[in-house]
């Protein structure tokens, strides 16, 4: 999950980041048969203590970091990052140690991006590497709510083991009436060998906080901020 507009979390306020990863989530949940994230990563990497501890506290989340960047959504941006260069540097960092592994930023929003993958999994392939999503190198199931794709999904006011499970509640999109149009940012990340370099921060709070309350806030707020 990729927040709703791909702001600097950090420089938001705790209304505007509920309002960014509630609306996130709530349209991943209604356009995937209820399956709720259970990974994230913030836009530019931005994020500090506050912002992970409401990812994780309020919503589930596991703020993942990249390692290493390929660089190809600066292919022409910056005069010294070309398709050649982006190319050059995966060459190099894909034929060095596998330890402590690989967990790459790349994105897929424009041809030379695309380029620098097909040129770059390849050599993943032939230099050994094991690729694999986080949730596969770190024994988790891709969603809070279903292990894949293909998986059976339990709604999440089931879910027993989801941290503040008090009548939690998921809006039907329905409730969501209003929108702003954003920026569409789309990303892949690929995970290799064995260490994902995920981060993430519990809030010290002792009160609950549930996701209904949350992704209310998120609703009412969402059109307002954004």
């Amino acid at each position: 999950m990729h927040t709703w507009s791909h702001r600097h979390t950090s420089t938001l306020t705790n209304e505007q980041i509920l309002a960014e990863l509630g609306w996130c989530m709530q349209i991943i949940h209604d356009s995937t048969g209820g399956r709720v994230p259970a990974f994230w990563r913030p836009p530019y990497g931005d994020s500090d203590n506050r912002v992970r501890a409401i990812a994780k506290e309020i919503f589930g989340l596991t703020t993942v970091i990249w390692n290493y960047d390929s660089d190809d959504w600066n292919i022409g941006k910056q005069t010294d990052i070309t398709l050649e260069s982006a190319q050059a540097n995966f060459a190099k960092v894909l034929s060095g140690p596998k330890s402590p592994g690989l967990n790459i930023l790349e994105h897929e929003i424009s041809d030379d991006d695309v380029t620098v993958f097909l040129y770059a999994y390849p050599l993943m392939v032939s230099n050994g590497w094991v690729i694999k999503s986080i949730p596969e190198i770190t024994g988790a199931n891709w969603y809070q709510n279903a292990k894949d794709n293909a998986s059976p999904v339990t709604p999440m006011n089931q879910i027993a083991s989801y941290p503040h499970n008090s009548n939690i509640t998921i809006l039907s999109s329905s409730t969501a009436t209003e929108s702003s149009t954003s920026e569409v940012t789309s990303d892949t990340a690929v995970a290799t060998q064995a260490s994902s370099n995920s981060k993430s921060s519990s809030s010290p709070s002792s009160t609950p906080h549930r996701w209904s309350t949350a992704v209310i806030l998120a609703l009412t707020l969402g059109a307002y901020y954004l």
